[in-house]
């Protein structure tokens, strides 16, 4: 059973500082969002978090979360991370890599930013994905280093 947390402020706030600045959706940009989102043909939902564990090997995330991600580092420490962008539109490039692009994710541009965290065996240490529900709030559902598991409202 998944823990709903709503105060944990420590590893999972790494991820809080977010983009700030909305230039709008150009007409173009508004296609894409809607072809992407009729064809909705993403294989990485966050069902797909069901198949990640902590301690698994770089082979192992990258057989069930792909090879499209970009290597980053950690905005509080420096660790190594990947970041994957799901279901962005085409030309997406977001500048602040290490942070959270909330006006991409709130206009449609992208539906998920996923960020894997490594340890020193190159082993991963902390799974985190951005994402907008239905609601319209930014949620963040992460896969602690000792295993459990969590969504939060990232930004209202």
């Amino acid at each position: 059973m998944k823990k709903i947390l709503t105060a944990f402020i420590g590893s999972a706030m790494f991820l809080s500082a977010c983009s700030v600045g909305d230039e709008g959706l150009s007409e173009e940009r508004n296609e894409q969002v809607e072809i992407r989102k009729e064809a909705k043909d993403n294989v990485v939902t966050l069902k797909t978090f069901d198949l990640l564990e902590i301690g698994q090997t770089k082979e192992q995330v990258a057989s069930i979360l792909g090879n499209q991600y970009v290597k980053v580092a950690s905005m509080t420490d420096g660790s190594p991370l990947w970041r994957y962008d799901i279901g962005a539109v085409d030309g997406y490039k977001f500048t602040g890599l290490g942070e959270v692009d909330v006006p991409g994710i709130s206009n449609g541009i992208l539906d998920m930013i996923v960020f894997v965290t490594w340890n020193d065996k190159g082993e991963a240490s902390l799974f985190s994905a951005c994402y907008m529900k239905e609601d319209g709030l930014i949620y963040e559902y992460v896969i602690f280093e000792n295993g459990e598991r969590g969504e939060f409202v990232l930004e209202n």
